[in-house]
């Protein structure tokens, strides 16, 4: 799975302020394809320090969310703890929630 990683600037004010700033900017430039199937539709920050990505799969039928789950996730992990542009997150302490329609 290939992904396009937004670049976050860090902001003044609260986690939870900074979060709704990102998300924000963020959503203005959804739609993104991040692969051939998976499209980013939107991004929200919610109370408590939470991050929600909203993504749509396209022409993929899936049958199993388990299978589905265990072969995404570790590369998800992969993305969140290694690349610089997560920094903010991992800092923060920040919950990732993702949500696939």
């Amino acid at each position: 799975m290939s992904a396009v990683l937004i670049i976050f600037t860090q902001c003044s004010g609260s986690v939870d302020n900074q979060l709704k700033k990102i998300a924000k900017e963020a959503t203005e430039k959804c739609p993104i394809m991040l692969d051939k199937w998976t499209r980013l539709d939107s991004c929200a920050a919610l109370p408590g320090r939470t991050y929600k990505y909203y993504h749509t799969i396209q022409e993929l039928e899936v049958t199993d969310t388990t299978l589905f789950k265990t072969q995404f996730e570790p590369q998800i992990l992969s993305l969140v703890k290694m690349s610089p542009d997560m920094k903010f997150f991992r800092e923060n302490e920040v919950s990732l929630l993702y949500q696939y329609n």
